[in-house]
Protein backbone atom coordinates (compact mmCIF):
# COMPACT_ATOMS: atom_id res chain seq x y z
CA UNK A 1 0.00 0.00 0.00
CA UNK A 2 2.83 2.42 0.89
CA UNK A 3 4.52 1.67 -2.42
CA UNK A 4 1.26 2.34 -4.28
CA UNK A 5 0.68 5.60 -2.41
CA UNK A 6 4.24 6.68 -3.14
CA UNK A 7 3.78 5.96 -6.84
CA UNK A 8 0.53 7.94 -6.95
CA UNK A 9 2.12 10.84 -5.04
CA UNK A 10 5.07 10.90 -7.42
CA UNK A 11 2.81 10.87 -10.47
CA UNK A 12 0.48 13.58 -9.10
CA UNK A 13 3.44 15.73 -8.03
CA UNK A 14 4.68 15.97 -11.61
CA UNK A 15 1.16 16.69 -12.86
CA UNK A 16 0.96 19.57 -10.36
CA UNK A 17 4.42 20.88 -11.28
CA UNK A 18 3.61 20.68 -14.99
CA UNK A 19 0.44 22.71 -14.44
CA UNK A 20 2.34 25.31 -12.44
CA UNK A 21 5.12 25.53 -15.06
CA UNK A 22 2.54 25.79 -17.85
CA UNK A 23 0.98 28.84 -16.21
CA UNK A 24 4.38 30.50 -15.88
CA UNK A 25 5.37 29.78 -19.48
CA UNK A 26 2.21 31.38 -20.83
CA UNK A 27 2.63 34.45 -18.63
CA UNK A 28 6.42 34.93 -18.58
CA UNK A 29 6.34 37.68 -21.20
CA UNK A 30 3.51 39.45 -19.38
CA UNK A 31 5.45 39.32 -16.11
CA UNK A 32 8.48 40.83 -17.86
CA UNK A 33 6.35 43.51 -19.51
CA UNK A 34 4.93 44.40 -16.08
CA UNK A 35 8.49 44.74 -14.72
CA UNK A 36 10.15 46.70 -17.52
CA UNK A 37 7.46 48.66 -19.36
CA UNK A 38 5.10 51.53 -18.67
CA UNK A 39 1.44 50.89 -17.92
CA UNK A 40 0.27 51.81 -21.44
CA UNK A 41 2.48 49.12 -22.98
CA UNK A 42 1.39 46.62 -20.34
CA UNK A 43 -2.23 47.29 -21.27
CA UNK A 44 -1.61 46.97 -25.02
CA UNK A 45 0.19 43.66 -24.59
CA UNK A 46 -2.72 42.42 -22.49
CA UNK A 47 -5.15 43.44 -25.24
CA UNK A 48 -3.32 41.52 -27.98
CA UNK A 49 -2.76 38.49 -25.75
CA UNK A 50 -6.42 38.13 -24.82
CA UNK A 51 -7.72 36.69 -28.15
CA UNK A 52 -4.97 34.05 -28.16
CA UNK A 53 -6.38 32.41 -25.05
CA UNK A 54 -9.32 31.30 -27.19
CA UNK A 55 -7.01 28.69 -28.75
CA UNK A 56 -6.35 27.14 -25.34
CA UNK A 57 -10.03 27.15 -24.44
CA UNK A 58 -10.97 25.65 -27.80
CA UNK A 59 -8.44 22.80 -27.42
CA UNK A 60 -9.75 22.03 -23.93
CA UNK A 61 -13.35 22.18 -25.16
CA UNK A 62 -12.63 19.77 -28.02
CA UNK A 63 -10.61 17.37 -25.87
CA UNK A 64 -12.99 17.10 -22.93
CA UNK A 65 -15.48 14.66 -24.51
CA UNK A 66 -12.63 12.34 -25.59
CA UNK A 67 -10.78 11.95 -22.27
CA UNK A 68 -12.72 8.80 -21.41
CA UNK A 69 -12.07 7.40 -24.89
CA UNK A 70 -8.33 8.07 -24.53
CA UNK A 71 -8.28 6.09 -21.28
CA UNK A 72 -10.33 3.28 -22.79
CA UNK A 73 -8.08 2.94 -25.84
CA UNK A 74 -4.97 2.90 -23.66
CA UNK A 75 -6.39 0.23 -21.35
CA UNK A 76 -7.32 -1.84 -24.41
CA UNK A 77 -3.75 -1.41 -25.70
CA UNK A 78 -5.01 0.19 -28.90
CA UNK A 79 -1.98 2.43 -29.26
CA UNK A 80 -2.41 3.29 -32.94
CA UNK A 81 -6.07 4.17 -32.45
CA UNK A 82 -5.19 6.37 -29.48
CA UNK A 83 -2.57 8.31 -31.39
CA UNK A 84 -4.84 8.46 -34.45
CA UNK A 85 -7.66 9.99 -32.40
CA UNK A 86 -5.24 12.54 -31.03
CA UNK A 87 -4.13 13.37 -34.57
CA UNK A 88 -7.73 13.95 -35.71
CA UNK A 89 -8.31 16.34 -32.81
CA UNK A 90 -5.11 18.17 -33.74
CA UNK A 91 -6.38 18.64 -37.29
CA UNK A 92 -9.57 20.23 -35.93
CA UNK A 93 -7.52 22.57 -33.75
CA UNK A 94 -5.23 23.49 -36.65
CA UNK A 95 -8.22 24.24 -38.90
CA UNK A 96 -9.78 26.43 -36.22
CA UNK A 97 -6.41 28.08 -35.62
CA UNK A 98 -5.94 28.89 -39.29
CA UNK A 99 -9.39 30.49 -39.30
CA UNK A 100 -8.51 32.47 -36.14
CA UNK A 101 -5.24 33.71 -37.65
CA UNK A 102 -7.00 34.84 -40.84
CA UNK A 103 -9.70 36.57 -38.81
CA UNK A 104 -7.11 38.26 -36.61
CA UNK A 105 -5.23 39.54 -39.63
CA UNK A 106 -8.33 40.85 -41.39
CA UNK A 107 -10.40 42.37 -38.58
CA UNK A 108 -8.75 41.51 -35.27
CA UNK A 109 -7.09 44.87 -34.70
CA UNK A 110 -10.22 46.79 -35.69
CA UNK A 111 -12.33 44.79 -33.23
CA UNK A 112 -9.83 45.27 -30.37
CA UNK A 113 -9.56 48.99 -31.14
CA UNK A 114 -13.35 49.25 -30.98
CA UNK A 115 -13.55 47.31 -27.72
CA UNK A 116 -10.73 49.02 -25.84
CA UNK A 117 -10.81 52.44 -27.50
CA UNK A 118 -7.06 52.37 -28.15
CA UNK A 119 -5.37 52.68 -31.55
CA UNK A 120 -3.71 49.31 -32.17
CA UNK A 121 -3.11 49.27 -35.94
CA UNK A 122 0.68 49.08 -35.56
CA UNK A 123 0.34 45.86 -33.53
CA UNK A 124 -1.35 43.68 -36.17
CA UNK A 125 1.72 41.46 -36.74
CA UNK A 126 2.09 40.94 -32.98
CA UNK A 127 -1.52 39.80 -32.67
CA UNK A 128 -1.22 37.38 -35.59
CA UNK A 129 2.14 36.01 -34.37
CA UNK A 130 0.87 35.36 -30.86
CA UNK A 131 -2.30 33.63 -32.06
CA UNK A 132 -0.23 31.47 -34.42
CA UNK A 133 2.08 30.52 -31.55
CA UNK A 134 -0.93 29.56 -29.45
CA UNK A 135 -1.92 27.07 -32.14
CA UNK A 136 1.35 25.33 -31.36
CA UNK A 137 0.55 25.56 -27.67
CA UNK A 138 -2.85 23.94 -28.28
CA UNK A 139 -1.16 21.07 -30.13
CA UNK A 140 1.30 20.72 -27.25
CA UNK A 141 -1.65 20.58 -24.86
CA UNK A 142 -3.15 17.69 -26.83
CA UNK A 143 0.19 15.89 -26.68
CA UNK A 144 0.28 16.60 -22.94
CA UNK A 145 -3.05 14.81 -22.54
CA UNK A 146 -1.85 11.90 -24.68
CA UNK A 147 1.34 11.52 -22.66
CA UNK A 148 -0.55 11.82 -19.39
CA UNK A 149 -2.96 9.12 -20.60
CA UNK A 150 -0.05 6.71 -21.15
CA UNK A 151 1.37 7.79 -17.77
CA UNK A 152 4.39 9.69 -18.97
CA UNK A 153 4.51 12.68 -16.63
CA UNK A 154 8.17 12.94 -15.65
CA UNK A 155 9.39 13.53 -19.20
CA UNK A 156 6.83 16.33 -19.44
CA UNK A 157 8.35 17.83 -16.31
CA UNK A 158 11.69 17.90 -18.12
CA UNK A 159 10.07 19.62 -21.12
CA UNK A 160 8.52 22.24 -18.87
CA UNK A 161 11.79 22.88 -17.05
CA UNK A 162 13.52 23.56 -20.36
CA UNK A 163 10.69 25.82 -21.52
CA UNK A 164 10.64 27.70 -18.22
CA UNK A 165 14.33 28.51 -18.62
CA UNK A 166 13.76 29.62 -22.22
CA UNK A 167 10.76 31.74 -21.15
CA UNK A 168 12.54 33.33 -18.19
CA UNK A 169 15.78 34.16 -19.99
CA UNK A 170 14.13 35.15 -23.26
CA UNK A 171 11.38 37.31 -21.80
CA UNK A 172 13.61 39.21 -19.39
CA UNK A 173 16.35 39.90 -21.93
CA UNK A 174 14.13 40.64 -24.93
CA UNK A 175 11.47 42.65 -23.13
CA UNK A 176 14.08 44.79 -21.39
CA UNK A 177 15.72 45.56 -24.75
CA UNK A 178 12.79 45.66 -27.16
CA UNK A 179 9.60 46.07 -25.14
CA UNK A 180 6.44 44.64 -26.68
CA UNK A 181 8.37 43.36 -29.71
CA UNK A 182 10.64 41.39 -27.39
CA UNK A 183 7.64 40.06 -25.46
CA UNK A 184 6.07 38.79 -28.68
CA UNK A 185 9.29 37.18 -29.90
CA UNK A 186 9.85 35.55 -26.51
CA UNK A 187 6.31 34.12 -26.48
CA UNK A 188 6.65 32.73 -30.01
CA UNK A 189 10.10 31.22 -29.36
CA UNK A 190 9.08 29.63 -26.05
CA UNK A 191 5.92 28.04 -27.44
CA UNK A 192 7.80 26.88 -30.55
CA UNK A 193 10.41 25.15 -28.36
CA UNK A 194 7.65 23.54 -26.33
CA UNK A 195 5.85 22.43 -29.49
CA UNK A 196 8.98 20.82 -30.97
CA UNK A 197 9.90 19.05 -27.72
CA UNK A 198 6.37 17.70 -27.28
CA UNK A 199 6.26 16.43 -30.86
CA UNK A 200 9.59 14.62 -30.44
CA UNK A 201 8.78 13.13 -27.04
CA UNK A 202 5.25 12.05 -28.01
CA UNK A 203 6.50 10.25 -31.12
CA UNK A 204 9.28 8.53 -29.16
CA UNK A 205 7.03 7.43 -26.29
CA UNK A 206 4.32 6.09 -28.59
CA UNK A 207 6.94 4.21 -30.64
CA UNK A 208 8.20 2.63 -27.40
CA UNK A 209 4.64 1.79 -26.39
CA UNK A 210 3.89 0.12 -29.73
CA UNK A 211 7.07 -1.90 -29.47
CA UNK A 212 6.35 -3.02 -25.90
CA UNK A 213 2.80 -4.05 -26.81
CA UNK A 214 4.23 -6.18 -29.62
Amino acid sequence: MKRLNGKILKSEFFVFMNSFAGIYILNASKYAIDSYSVESIQAIFGYIMMPATVMTLFAQFILLPFLGKFKELFEQKKVNELKGLGFKIKLIVIAFGAFAVALAYLIGIQVLTLIYGVELSSYRIFLVSIIASYIMYAISYINLVLLTTIRKTFIQFVIYLICMVVAFVGSNILVKQYGITGATVSTVVTLTVQFILYIIVTNIEFAKLRKSKG
